[in-house]
C-alpha cells in the first residue's frame, strides 16, 4: 500500500546534500539530524532548540564523538560513521583527536542557508 502524500515537504539541511554521491531520502534525513546535533539544535523535533550545550562545550575541545551522536539520535554507530565520513569528504565536517577520542566539528564550509 502506498503512503498518502500529506502535502508537506520535509526539511533537509543544505549541507546534507552531497555533490559526489546520490542524495537519497534516508541519507539526507540522517545527515540533517547529524548536522543539527553538531550545531546544538534539537534534531528530534525539527526545531532550533539548543539541547544541553554539548556540541560546543568549552574545555573538552568542542564537537562530539560518533558514539555520543549515535546515542542522541538512536541511529547505529556504523551508520553515523558512514555519514560522518561522507560529510568530511565534502568538506562540511572535520575531526580532531581530544584525549584519545575523535571529536567531530562543523567546518563552516558548505552551502549557505537562504532563510
Amino acid at each position: 500500500m502506498r503512503k498518502k502524500y500529506s502535502g508537506l515537504r520535509q526539511y533537509y539541511d543544505p549541507d546534507a546534500f552531497l555533490r559526489r554521491r546520490r542524495n537519497v531520502r534516508r541519507g539526507l534525513s540522517a545527515r540533517t539530524k547529524i548536522l543539527a546535533v553538531l550545531r546544538g539544535e534539537n534534531a528530534r523535533e525539527g526545531k532550533a532548540e539548543v539541547t544541553n550545550g554539548r556540541a560546543g562545550k568549552a574545555g573538552d575541545g568542542g564537537g562530539m564523538t560518533a558514539s555520543e551522536i549515535s546515542r542522541v539520535l538512536g541511529l547505529s554507530y556504523s551508520a553515523i560513521m558512514h555519514h560522518l565520513h561522507l560529510l568530511e569528504a565534502e568538506g562540511v565536517l572535520t575531526h580532531e583527536i581530544v584525549k584519545g577520542h575523535y571529536k567531530w566539528k562543523i567546518t563552516g564550509r558548505g552551502q549557505k542557508r537562504l532563510v
